[in-house]
């Protein structure tokens, strides 16, 4: 199976990452003008819990390159699962939105590859763990193909 890497350096505003850390940002709802509105509903689960430690001591910061990412990404028209799927572990009853995300890789990836992707892992004994998110959009050219990447941050 062939793989390409690309590591990519980004440089970030620092007045946004204190932002990001900062209790009062959080609470006088200044995150709705930088967060992607479709992560807006993971916002007192997720984002302000992990990125303030007003809320959670020993994560501040947590998932502020992820939603750079997210944002960068939004400007060249993806979408993006954000580490709401599961391809390497069997879903929890109690977690339907990671079999949710799965469905949808499978869906742009294809179940096939998917599952050989699965099985290639398990029958070599390799530890997988799924990226921090998956993005794609709908190929320009070709509309029945997807662009499609798997990127850790």
């Amino acid at each position: 199976m062939a793989s390409n890497y690309i590591e990519i350096s980004k440089h970030y505003n620092k007045q946004d990452f204190d932002n990001w850390r900062n209790a009062e940002w959080w609470e006088n709802e200044e995150w709705i003008n930088f967060l992607p509105k479709e992560e807006h509903h993971r916002v007192e689960n997720k984002y302000r819990p992990q990125a303030c430690s007003k809320y959670n001591k020993g994560m501040e910061g947590h998932q502020f390159t992820e939603v750079l990412e997210m944002i960068d990404l939004k400007k060249i028209g993806y979408k993006w699962l954000h580490a709401n799927y599961y391809l390497f572990k069997d879903v929890k009853p109690t977690a339907p939105v990671y079999g949710l995300g799965a469905d949808e890789i499978k869906k742009v990836v294809g179940k096939e590859k998917v599952e050989y992707l699965v099985n290639y892992v398990s029958n070599r004994s390799l530890k997988a763990s799924e990226p921090d998110l998956f993005a794609y959009r709908i190929n320009k050219i070709n509309k029945n193909n997807y662009d499609m990447v798997f990127i850790e941050c």
